[in-house]
């Protein structure tokens, strides 16, 4: 029985952008939500997002959040986290690491949303989702 799952993107291929004060769903390799296990079980939602600051209008934070059920009327957001940015990383890229555990079973799709408060917009490159049942 399958009790992990894998979806990425490698830097370079499929970037997105994040507009500025907008809830954005992420995707990857045009997918914007995951099952996590055939189980009714603890899994441990893992994600890593390249992100590419601007060199101006850089936002204050990023914000990400899993999700369950996204894009529906029961979507119920899990697992805040705020990354702060300084003006040194202005025109530079990041690596967002972020983990977050939740009950789920293979009909609860997941996702991750972003939202920034910068004047213009970032940029994601590579991303990596995985789910796995622990």
């Amino acid at each position: 029985m399958d009790l992990s799952m894998i979806e990425k993107v490698a830097s370079n291929v499929d970037k997105q952008t994040i507009q500025p004060n907008k809830n954005t769903i992420v995707s990857i390799n045009g997918k914007t939500s995951w099952l996590g296990t055939r189980l009714r079980r603890r899994v441990l939602l893992e994600t890593i997002i390249q992100v590419e600051l601007p060199a101006s209008g850089l936002p204050n934070i990023i914000r990400f959040r899993f999700c369950r059920y996204p894009e529906t009327a029961k979507a119920d957001y899990t697992g805040h986290f705020s990354y702060p940015v300084h003006a040194g990383m202005a025109g530079k890229e990041v690596w967002v690491t972020l983990a977050h555990s939740i009950i789920a079973d293979g009909k609860m799709p997941v996702g991750i949303f972003i939202d920034h408060d910068g004047a213009v917009p970032i940029v994601l490159d590579g991303r990596q989702f995985k789910a796995n049942a622990v």
